[in-house]
């Protein structure tokens, strides 16, 4: 699967979870900010450093989908044998 089409699958499957995946610049903002999960008024969202490599926002990605509870949700196999792989410590 191209790096692409795994990151835009990863999207989905937070989105099927309920956590909004938003890229934003973190270059001047005045304090020290890294990717992450946190919650804002009430909704979940993963917020990206748009400025990372495509890889870099993958592994952070699916690292966050890795820790939480995705049994009852449809991934692609691929996708979800790749959360399997971080979630073991082998991504």
């Amino acid at each position: 699967m191209k790096p692409e089409q795994l990151y835009a699958d990863l999207k989905a499957a937070a989105e099927k979870l309920g956590i909004t995946v938003a890229e934003k610049s973190f270059r001047n903002v005045g304090i020290k900010v890294e990717s992450g999960l946190c919650t804002v008024k009430g909704r979940k969202m993963y917020i990206l450093d748009r400025n990372k490599s495509l890889s870099e926002k993958i592994q952070l990605l699916g690292g966050c989908l890795a820790v939480m509870p995705n049994e009852h949700i449809y991934m692609v196999p691929f996708v979800r044998e790749y959360i399997e792989g971080l979630r073991e410590g082998g991504g």
